[in-house]
């Protein structure tokens, strides 16, 4: 099968949240992987091809974020059969971004904020346990190692 991407996709998982066009709901989902285009995203919204979405993205491959992509689906499918979190899968690439690293406090919908309870130790196995890479016109992301 003929790779059909113009840009390259990078690993990362990570949880979002999505809400669709006009919709008022927020459903939970999680990044597989993205590119500077679009991300592959399985979730518990059965969305279909065309379809316009929020997806907020608290912690960014690149960037200290959260981010606010505006997204379209290029493709859906339902993953059946399978040991997945999620029901569905979909493809989507980017029209919008919007950066709220330094605001947060405008975000359409407000993250929890929780307390990191882990011991030092544990913390900073996680940090080393991160990989830093640079995208092409120099912005970072970072890939957790499993």
């Amino acid at each position: 099968m003929e790779e059909r991407r113009k840009e390259q996709r990078l690993r990362y998982q990570a949880p979002v949240l999505i809400q669709p066009q006009r919709g008022k709901r927020w459903y939970n989902g999680s990044i597989f992987n993205f590119s500077r285009r679009g991300m592959y995203i399985e979730t518990e919204f059965n969305g279909r091809s065309g379809q316009k979405l929020s997806i907020l993205v608290q912690k960014p491959p690149y960037g200290s974020g959260p981010y606010l992509h505006r997204a379209r689906i290029r493709w859906a499918k339902e993953l059946p059969d399978a040991v997945v979190l999620y029901r569905y899968g979909c493809g989507v690439d980017y029209y919008m971004t919007v950066d709220y690293s330094l605001d947060s406090s405008s975000l359409p919908i407000q993250p929890r904020s929780g307390e990191d309870r882990r011991s030092g130790r544990d913390r900073r196995k996680a940090e080393e346990s991160r990989r830093r890479d640079v995208f092409t016109d120099g912005r970072e992301y970072t890939e957790e190692r499993g």
